[in-house]
């Protein structure tokens, strides 16, 4: 732990002397579908003081800091923003891992990413689904800013190009501050009535 910690330390150094974005990601996956995969006192003890070694050059430029974690948070999320004070958090797995509104009103002013579910919607949804997903994040998120929308993980190769599309469609139509928070509301109320009708045809 330390060889790596070390050396990630060495490139994050590095880059804040050199940095190329505002922000670095840092991608530690320590939690599954199921939970964090090591104890809250493992990651107190072991992990957050090499996760320091990572972050604090970041910060004490000036520059943010990401922290990468897929599956379900649980007990790692209050180290994760408070203890560790990561500025945002990525990329908030959907699919019963983690609810991002309970998470925004937790940590109203860190910046959270996703969380467009790459499970169900992206890959196996159509167009609607995937634009009322898109919408209901930017509704619910998009006044208070620091929402970056994406998918919950990755475009991963199962997802049909024109789901991919229509997030990102969506995200440049609706998505831009002000947020009109009327023409959301009506488009995904438009929305919803089309598939339901489209189940009813089904059936």
């Amino acid at each position: 732990m330390d060889c790596t910690g070390k050396f990630s330390a060495y490139i994050a150094r590095v880059y804040a002397e050199h940095a190329s974005s505002p922000l670095l990601m840092m991608g530690e996956d320590i939690c599954g579908s199921s939970g964090p995969i090591f104890s809250p006192n493992f990651l107190r003890e072991q992990a957050l003081p090499r996760w320091h070694w990572i972050m604090d050059p970041i910060k004490q430029k000036g520059l943010k800091f990401l922290f990468h974690t897929d599956g379900r948070y649980g007990a790692a999320l209050p180290i994760i923003m408070e203890e560790l004070n990561t500025d945002g958090l990525h990329p908030i797995e959907r699919n019963g891992c983690n609810n991002i509104f309970e998470i925004r009103n937790m940590y109203p002013q860190k910046l959270l990413f996703g969380n467009v579910c790459c499970e169900v919607t992206l890959p196996h949804g159509n167009i609607f689904d995937v634009e009322d997903e898109t919408l209901e994040l930017i509704l619910k998120i998009g006044p208070q800013g620091g929402i970056f929308l994406g998918s919950s993980s990755e475009v991963h190769d199962l997802v049909p190009p024109e789901n991919a599309a229509k997030m990102y469609e969506t995200v440049h139509e609706y998505g831009i501050n002000p947020i009109d928070i009327e023409s959301i509301r009506k488009r995904r109320y438009k929305i919803r009535n089309n598939l339901k009708t489209r189940k009813l045809q089904y059936e």
